[in-house]
């Protein structure tokens, strides 16, 4: 159907979320994949465009599935919630990476301090699993849709690993208002001690357009994608609880013109946007 509109779809690789933006609003690209906290930034003239100020230009589709803040631990490190981290050798992340920026919110929020009630390791996420099962630390951070490979093999060891609920994070949402409420399905981790899914916080993966993008062009895409979502289930394990509705949470309040036609004509509410 876009094809016949007369548009011709390519996918192109960028180095990352900043660079992906960065293109759309100087017109290399016409729609990018992001995370929402990092719209956030770029809406709001925060982080990497503190010097260029809010990119107003960058405009909202719809969104897919969530990453999670997610925290696994060891079950003989006694760990069952987050103040239980005191004293441990926690992996936060390599500085600058979203692991990172993360653990030390959700730290914060519970009360610990980063430098002085845990034992600090900076791995890379991937090494993390490995470093569990081996005993080099107690927990780690990993923020990422699920099911995730990585994590996969936290569990596959002879160490008995669990998901530890990140709760009380009133305060996490209302100071970042693209921060949702998420909830870490276990059934696609058969190894976890969790008999339950467990409570989290994350953020949306969006689709960003320009305003210089055709109505036409993105109430078609946004079309062919609602139309479609099925087919879009069945692309990848994280988008199996996919539905319209939540197709249009943690999204930017700044909608495309085009996207914002197609959600009116089809009775869509949104009322769910930072």
């Amino acid at each position: 159907k876009i094809e016949a509109m007369g548009f011709n779809i390519r996918v192109k690789t960028t180095d990352g979320p900043v660079s992906s933006l960065n293109a759309v609003d100087a017109g290399d690209l016409d729609f990018a994949v992001v995370s929402s906290d990092v719209l956030y930034e770029a809406t709001r003239g925060l982080g990497p465009w503190a010097a260029q100020g809010p990119q107003t230009d960058l405009l909202a589709v719809f969104t897919v599935h969530a990453e999670s803040v997610s925290l696994l631990a060891a079950e003989d490190a006694g760990i069952e919630t987050l103040e239980d981290l005191k004293g441990k050798r926690v992996n936060i992340g390599t500085p600058g990476s979203k692991e990172r920026m993360s653990s030390a919110l959700v730290l914060e929020n519970a009360g610990l301090d980063l430098e002085t009630d845990i034992r600090a390791e900076e791995a890379l996420a991937v090494d993390a699993p490995g470093m569990l099962q081996d005993s080099r630390i107690d927990a780690f951070f990993v923020t990422t849709e699920h099911p995730n490979d990585s994590i996969k093999t936290a569990f596959a060891g002879n160490r008995k690993v669990r998901f530890v609920p990140i709760t009380n994070t009133r305060r996490i949402l209302l100071r970042f208002p693209y921060y949702i409420q998420t909830r870490i399905p276990v059934q696609f981790y058969p190894g976890s001690a969790n008999q339950e899914d467990v409570e989290a916080i994350g953020y949306k993966i969006s689709l960003v357009t320009s305003a210089r993008v055709p109505n036409d062009l993105v109430s078609g895409i946004l079309g062919e994608v609602f139309d479609n979502i099925e087919g879009l289930k069945e692309l990848h394990p994280a988008y199996r609880s996919l539905t319209k509705e939540t197709m249009t949470e943690g999204m930017y309040r700044m909608i495309h013109r085009g996207a914002l036609y197609y959600y009116m004509k089809n009775g869509y509410r949104l009322s769910c946007c930072f």
